[in-house]
């Protein structure tokens, strides 16, 4: 009894005729389905991205505009509003100092100057 219990296998009997057959259909046509509808999921996951890519770069872009209008709010209001501070530029004034400008990393030009290495001299 044990030694024909591994002759015959254990699924052949579950899964044997029209079952079978029909849950072989099944698979096929789920896998068929699922890779039709894949560019779809993937287009529409390209295109979900681009949105929010687009609407996060204007969001921010507004904030950072209510921003600069705040600060220069309270720079007119700490400083007093006068005709020598109206007339300069938000680039060279102390107040509006952009983030990549507050590094103090300046690259300078480079001079071409070569030098030999000798060790006997």
């Amino acid at each position: 009894m044990i030694y024909s219990q591994f002759h015959t296998p254990p699924m052949h009997e579950r899964f044997s005729g029209l079952k079978g057959f029909a849950m072989f259909a099944a698979g096929l046509l789920v896998l068929g389905l699922s890779l039709m509808a894949l560019p779809f999921i993937l287009l529409a996951g390209a295109v979900t991205f681009v949105l929010f890519a687009l609407f996060g770069r204007f969001w921010l872009g507004k904030l950072r505009r209510q921003m600069e209008a705040q600060q220069q709010a309270a720079a007119q209001k700490a400083y007093g509003f006068n005709a020598e501070f109206a007339g300069q530029n938000a680039e060279q004034s102390d107040v509006f100092v952009k983030f990549r400008d507050r590094d103090s990393f300046r690259p300078r030009p480079h001079k071409g100057e070569t030098f030999e290495h000798d060790p006997l001299n």
